[in-house]
């Protein structure tokens, strides 16, 4: 049996981390893109990377910029993708109006949907109920997340401590409080 690469036709692998990492810190992307690749290998396609890194899945389409492209590409080019591939939902969209904005080329030009744990099967109403109960939970996830954060934020500026860049003239201490930094201080008094 020989495999023949059909470079008419393309699977788009796409891949998204929300925070970019130091250099040699993130596995994710890679892993995400070397299991595209291989699918791409097995449907003997040829493949286009499509990659957004420092990206929240909640952002609108024009925020990020490689999942507009592929968008772009899905409904602009005449049938050269034929598949896309992401590792799961989550790394597409994690908000309802991009999932019906992805889903909605996607259908539009027939293209099948693979995730790490295989085909999407547009004609089986379970697996499309259970897309869309994963969508809302991935959805729920994001929106509890940010009140975690904005609490624990608001606890933090009330009990003095710091979060994110801490402003001239101060330092933080072992416990996380803002201090006089003694050096810069003597410049915002000349100031």
């Amino acid at each position: 049996c020989i495999l023949v690469l059909n470079y008419n036709f393309m699977l788009a692998i796409y891949s998204r981390i929300s925070r970019e990492k130091e250099e040699g810190k993130d596995r994710s992307i890679k892993e995400q893109r070397l299991r595209g690749e291989a699918l791409a290998d097995k449907l003997g396609l040829n493949f286009k990377h499509f990659t957004d890194e420092g990206v929240s899945g909640t952002w609108s389409l024009e925020k990020r910029p490689a999942f507009f492209e592929l968008i772009q590409d899905l409904t602009n080019k005449k049938g050269l993708i034929t598949v896309v591939y992401a590792f799961d939902a989550s790394r597409l969209y994690r908000s309802e109006s991009t999932r019906l904005s992805f889903l909605s080329a996607v259908r539009k030009k027939n293209i099948e949907l693979y995730f790490d744990n295989g085909k999407f099967d547009w004609s089986d109403p379970y697996m499309d109920f259970m897309g869309k109960v994963l969508s809302a939970t991935d959805v729920l996830h994001v929106d509890v997340t940010k009140l975690k954060v904005k609490s624990i934020l608001k606890r933090n500026a009330v009990e003095g401590k710091a979060f994110g860049i801490t402003p001239y003239g101060y330092k933080t201490d072992a416990n996380g409080m803002f201090i006089i930094n003694e050096d810069e201080a003597e410049v915002v008094k000349r100031i």
